[in-house]
């Protein structure tokens, strides 16, 4: 793309060249005499001893001595170059800058959020498991994130939008190149999972937000949002509590953003 943008350039620096050469040439014709004027010239010089090349016009003068010609055309080929010159420079720095974010691009951090199932614990709560896995080529640094607790609703759903504001404060963290950090949600109880009310089938949502600096120094975001039917369920061999495998997790088709 770079190759074709150049080419453009250096065609439309021969264009401008050449309408600055005309505009020359057009100057020059505008101050020509008339035919009267040079007649007059012609008699005036031969009157008083003088050349009659003195008389002659500019254009006469470029086009019938060979070393005008050559300045001619030496002048009219330096204005092309200087002009291919200057836009062929703009045109490199265009490059050089698409070249640069593209790089940025290729090479920042990026993170994804994987499903890890919901577990029952020995507090008799359920918790919902995630991975923040970097899938980039940089450190994701300043990392912060939050797992909210576990929504039962329908698969209508509509997940509100997390923002900052949501996350915690203190200390931030380092995900490296290609490394999973793991992070469980806040508990919620089965009795709070049989009582919810629900519109038709219910499912378990493992929801949060997450930021980190993208290795140059651009602050990024991560919105997720995991939908478990509660149907899949499998219940504990002892108590009354239930997880769900990661395989029946699927992306809600709200509240997954990313920047």
């Amino acid at each position: 793309m770079t190759r074709k943008l150049i080419n453009g350039e250096i065609a439309l620096g021969f264009l401008v060249a050449t309408v600055l050469w005309i505009a020359v040439l057009g100057w020059a014709t505008s101050y020509a005499p008339t035919e009267q004027q040079k007649s007059d010239c012609y008699a005036a010089a031969k009157n008083v001893g003088r050349q009659p090349e003195d008389c002659k016009t500019f254009w006469e003068k470029a086009t019938s001595e060979p070393v005008a010609v050559f300045t001619l055309a030496l002048v009219a080929s330096t204005l092309a170059l200087a002009a291919s010159t200057l836009l062929l420079w703009f045109a490199t720095s265009k490059g050089i800058a698409n070249q640069s974010r593209d790089t940025r691009v290729i090479q920042r951090a990026y993170l994804s959020v994987e499903p890890n199932g919901i577990e029952w614990t020995n507090k008799a709560n359920l918790i919902g498991q995630v991975f923040f896995k970097n899938v980039g080529r940089l450190p994701a640094t300043d990392f912060v994130s939050v797992v909210k607790k576990i929504e039962v609703r329908n698969d209508q759903w509509n997940t509100p939008h997390l923002t900052n504001a949501d996350l915690p404060s203190g200390t931030t963290g380092v995900i490296p190149t290609g490394a999973e950090v793991p992070q469980g949600s806040e508990g919620i109880t089965v009795e709070e999972v049989n009582n919810a009310s629900v519109a038709g089938d219910k499912y378990l949502y493992v929801w949060g937000r997450a930021k980190f600096m993208d290795g140059f120094d651009n602050e990024r975001y991560v919105n997720f949002c995991h939908r478990y039917p509660l149907a899949t369920k499998k219940a504990e061999a002892t108590g009354p509590g239930f997880s769900i495998s990661a395989k029946f997790a699927r992306y809600h088709q709200s509240g997954n953003r990313a920047d």
